[in-house]
């Protein structure tokens, strides 16, 4: 046997052995429901998905990670690796209740699954499946959609129709709010006491969900309310195992109760108004005497009631209400109106952030300023982020939660991590965020390139002095055994240098927000910042497709001390040469001049020159005057920052090559591979620890680079060699 040998710039031609990719291809459906969907997305597509196909490869991998391409015609194809993720408890049940009496159901079989999407370091799919359903999130590197049943929005459509939609074209109503604006009483802090948890990172919430009539009316079987809330939650979730917060706060449904009529709904007394503290407060009576059956954490009610505050019947715009700081008190409740289909607006994404909100609310966050783009802001809103305000009252609060489960370490692992930034300037920092789920005790971490080069840190910050791909590689633990992932990140040079005009003012105009894609930044206007002029290229970016519609929204003027308007401008130097004097570097400018939030599309182009670097893109809150668009403007009452884009070479179909040993230990065999193919001089590989065999070379083998997590090994056999021909 030989030493694995690294001979960098050989390259051999094998004959591959290849497996053809599982693709499920939906069909596009001519639309018949615009009238009924143009007042909740500005574009949406229709399809036919063979949802049972997609199930049934999932579930045929059972606990290892599936991949197939879901392909959307006209509109995207998904390169999806999935595995089932169940988020109901062990002793999970299912109570409908009707006027004869109460029937309980068994835990169904796992239809909730998580993953990303292959060679997209910053994506998450999460997604509930079951063989005529699908509902859930796909994000990409640089788009978000999001996928549900046509018949949520008309029951004039089929089974099996779907409309999918980017998370930027649902359309978001700002008249619906949390009624905890509304209720000083509703609002007050249920601190009760409480121990403190042990300090490990990971803590574990149990979920009660209860469903009134009308869910059950407008849903038509208890069996549909419930797979409904189960996909709601799922996609919750995301929103907080993304490890903004310190703690990490995982979810388990422990068990849901369906009414069927009126007389049988979850209040006490029996309530059937719309004034939403009251149907609160009821809720909370029935929960506090046991009504559940089964114990919890957070309990929530579901609606479709048009609740309000007052129960006039107006509805007045509340769709949630919550007790603020009370997991694990008496007063662990919150209420939840599933207005989608009801609302002229409203979206599964919007209950999504709604229910989100709640539960914040619950774990004592209290709302952020409206129109601010956080999660926590009154009203409903398009967004995943949490604010710094949010993440500090969260994690300070979690802490005293000793009712909170730690995390079950006794599960099989599924490592993966976010970055923030996705990618930076040589120099930059970026901290790497677990988000593994099953419990992990222990990380090891690789950074290429970086400082530190290793770390056994569970979310660690790391310094990149060069520029280039650079690969990434978690190995994660716990008491059943490890598992691992591979992702890379760009670091670019910084961006040409271009014109600006630095300086203070005493205006209170400018910028106060911009969101574009994963950019969120929040500033606060000329005097307040104490600047005309701000970098922010290589610590507040984002990765952009070519030939690809955006959504941007920037908060710009002032009604302080009187009315300052400004112009919304921006550009992009997509060649990198330091202005913005190029074909289609002037990008947008507004029509009139705004106070508060003005959002604006623009289409990229549909070649950029320059991949793999960081582009200066401008962003101009311009004095409320004429003249012709000018990159180089100095505001007088107004500001300039600038933020970072990126478009990326295209990956190879097969970047990253996990061994799954499945088959055999011959390295030339595709099926002992994740993505089906033998590996080639585009492939990294990854040898991760608990598989079935370890790798044998027995013919010439080729990589571009290979990572053994510690306890692996490859056997290379006399007269043959792996060559490795890129970075290690």
């Amino acid at each position: 046997m030989n030493n694995i040998k690294l001979i960098a710039g050989i390259f051999f031609l094998l004959p591959l052995s290849l497996l053809a990719q599982k693709k499920i291809s939906a069909v596009a459906i001519n639309s018949n429901f615009s009238r009924s969907l143009s007042t909740h997305f500005t574009k949406y597509a229709l399809f036919d998905i063979n949802t049972a196909a997609i199930q049934a490869s999932v579930d045929s991998a059972g606990t290892a990670t599936s991949n197939f391409i879901l392909e959307l015609p006209g509109l995207a194809s998904f390169n999806l690796n999935l595995h089932k993720n169940d988020i109901l408890s062990s002793s999970y049940k299912l109570v409908v209740a009707s006027l004869t009496g109460s029937e309980v159901f068994e835990k169904p079989a796992c239809i909730t699954y998580a993953g990303v999407v292959a060679n997209e370091n910053n994506s998450g799919v999460r997604l509930t499946i079951t063989p005529d359903f699908i509902y859930g999130t796909i994000k990409s590197n640089s788009k978000e959609y999001f996928i549900e049943p046509l018949n949520y929005f008309t029951k004039g459509a089929a089974a099996g129709m779907f409309v999918v939609y980017e998370i930027a074209d649902a359309i978001i109503d700002s008249s619906l709010t949390c009624g905890v604006t509304e209720r000083a009483a509703a609002q007050q802090k249920i601190l009760g006491a409480q121990g403190v948890t042990s300090g490990l990172n990971c803590v574990q919430a149990q979920i009660a969900i209860a469903s009134d009539d009308s869910m059950f009316l407008r849903y038509g079987s208890a069996n549909a309310v419930q797979v409904h809330n189960i996909g709601v939650m799922n996609n919750v979730i995301w929103n907080y195992t993304n490890a903004q917060f310190n703690n990490n706060i995982e979810f388990v449904i422990a068990g849901q109760h369906v009414s069927t009529a009126p007389a049988s709904n979850q209040s006490s007394p029996l309530y059937t108004g719309t004034n939403s503290s009251t149907i609160l407060s009821s809720f909370k009576t029935w929960g506090e005497a046991g009504n559940f059956g089964f114990t919890y954490d957070i309990a929530q009610l579901w609606t479709t009631r048009n609740i309000d505050s007052d129960g006039a019947g107006t509805g007045a715009g509340t769709v949630g209400l919550a007790y603020v700081g009370s997991v694990c008190g008496g007063f662990k409740y919150l209420l939840l109106e599933d207005f989608t289909g009801l609302n002229p607006t409203g979206s599964g994404f919007s209950l999504e952030i709604l229910t989100a909100h709640e539960i914040g609310h619950s774990f004592n966050a209290s709302h952020d300023a409206a129109g601010s783009g956080f999660i926590m802001a009154p009203s409903v809103s398009n967004t995943h982020t949490w604010s710094p305000a949010t993440i500090a009252s969260v994690d300070g609060f979690v802490p005293s939660r000793n009712c909170l489960a730690q995390c079950s370490v006794s599960e099989a692992l599924f490592t993966d991590f976010i970055l923030s930034p996705a990618n930076t300037c040589t120099g930059g920092t970026i901290r790497f965020t677990d988000h593994t789920l099953g419990g992990p005790t222990s990380w090891n971490w690789y950074f290429e390139g970086g400082t530190p080069l290793t770390s056994a840190a569970r979310n660690p910050v790391v310094v990149f002095a060069s520029a280039g791909i650079k690969n990434i590689v978690l190995t994660t633990s716990n008491g059943v055994g490890s598992d691992v992932k591979g992702s890379s990140v760009v670091i670019s040079d910084a961006p040409a240098a271009a014109c600006s005009n630095p300086g203070m003012g005493t205006s209170n105009a400018g910028i106060n927000s911009f969101r574009l894609n994963n950019i969120n930044k929040t500033t606060a206007g000329l005097a307040a910042d104490g600047n005309k002029y701000f970098d922010f290229s290589c610590t507040d970016n984002t990765t952009l497709a070519a030939g690809t519609s955006y959504s941007a929204t920037a908060n710009v003027g002032t009604s302080t001390p009187a009315n300052s308007f400004n112009l919304v401008q921006f550009f992009i130097d997509y060649n990198n040469d330091g202005d913005f004097n190029d074909a289609g570097e002037f990008v947008y400018s507004s029509a009139q001049c705004w106070i508060g939030n003005h959002t604006f599309s623009f289409t990229t182009l549909a070649a950029p020159p320059v991949l793999n670097q960081m582009l200066r893109a401008r962003l101009i809150a311009k004095d409320c005057v004429g003249g012709a668009p000018d990159a180089c403007y100095n505001a007088t009452n107004g500001q300039v920052e600038d933020y970072g884009v990126m478009f990326l070479s295209a990956a190879p179909a097969c970047s990253i090559n996990y061994w799954t040993g499945a088959t055999s230990p011959a390295w030339e065999t595709a099926t002992n591979w994740s993505c089906g193919v033998i590996p080639d001089a585009t492939t990294r590989v990854i040898i991760g620890p608990g598989k079935p065999n370890n790798p044998e070379i027995k013919s010439a083998a080729i990589c571009k680079s290979l990572h053994n997590v510690s306890g692996t090994s490859i056997i290379i056999f006399t007269g043959f060699k792996l060559d490795i021909v890129g970075p290690n």
